[in-house]
């Protein structure tokens, strides 16, 4: 996973995002593989912690990644995809 920080009008988190969900696709991290430690992708792309944090929080959103406090961070498997699509389902309903 090499960092692609660019100077482009895209925010940090973005492209940090943008980087590892390029890394996600392109199978390099699998399904249920852990994420390395925020630690080591500050390092890794140059930038601080929160923005780590919101690049994460980010891909989260979505349910690409499944952070499990304590334990590490780990991309989705078909499972958690579909329990956060039924959960946002749900949201939308109420």
């Amino acid at each position: 996973m090499a960092p692609s920080i660019l100077p482009t009008p895209l925010p940090l988190y973005r492209q940090v995002s943008q980087a590892l969900l390029g890394t996600i696709h392109a199978g390099e991290l699998a399904a249920g593989e852990a994420l390395p430690t925020e630690e080591a992708l500050c390092a890794r792309f140059g930038v601080s912690r929160i923005t780590i944090r919101r690049a994460l929080d980010e891909l989260a959103g979505r349910n690409l990644i499944v952070r499990r406090q304590g334990v590490g961070t780990f991309v989705a498997t078909p499972a958690s995809l579909h329990r956060g699509a039924v959960l946002a389902k749900a949201r939308l309903l109420h």
